[in-house]
């Protein structure tokens, strides 16, 4: 079974959620053997694109609340691709949008390897770690992955790594007016 899950808050007057339908419409058009799944904190929300709605908090872990986790989404994110029953995976952001039926061949990706990601279109510096230029953080918008016990294991720890603070990083998501932090 293949998943693809959105993760979209309500926030500025639903503009992801409306994004996200925009996205799975594309897709819809192009990957047929698969459930589309949204995880958003806007009760009552239906629209026939989506297999599955599911109504959750979206909230910010409290070691992170003066960073620039501005919606939660993160920890919702962690928790679909743990809680996911399918065995492969994709997590899109919004503004996602499928152009061809070439998108289905990136998951047989997943038939070698366990995890599939693009590089993110910003380098992000800061925190208590020195992340090399050359080494692109990933893209948690585009996250192929495949349904296992190593995965798992994985998500787990980055759940957990995530909520703690290990890391003390910034964001390379949603970081409105503070594009000091790019290069």
């Amino acid at each position: 079974m293949k998943r693809l899950i959105y993760i979209n808050s309500n926030d500025d007057n639903c503009q992801y959620i409306n994004e996200a339908v925009i996205s799975a419409q594309s897709f819809r058009k192009f990957v047929h053997d698969c459930e589309i799944v949204l995880y958003t904190n806007q009760k009552d929300f239906q629209h026939e694109v989506f297999d599955h709605i599911f109504v959750v908090d979206f909230v910010i872990p409290p070691l992170l609340t003066d960073k620039c986790h501005l919606n939660g989404q993160m920890a919702v994110k962690h928790m679909a691709m743990i809680e996911s029953p399918a065995e492969y995976n994709l997590v899109l952001g919004s503004d996602t949008f499928a152009l061809s039926d070439k998108i289905n061949d990136a998951f047989s990706l997943l038939e070698k390897f366990d995890f599939a990601l693009a590089h993110a279109p910003g380098r992000v510096t800061g925190g208590n770690i020195d992340i090399p230029h050359a080494w692109p953080e990933f893209n948690c918008d585009v996250i192929f992955y495949r349904k296992n016990n190593k995965t798992q294991s994985l998500l787990k720890e980055w759940k957990e790594m995530y909520i703690s603070n290990q890391i003390d990083h910034p964001h390379d998501q949603n970081i409105r007016g503070q594009s000091h932090l790019l290069h």
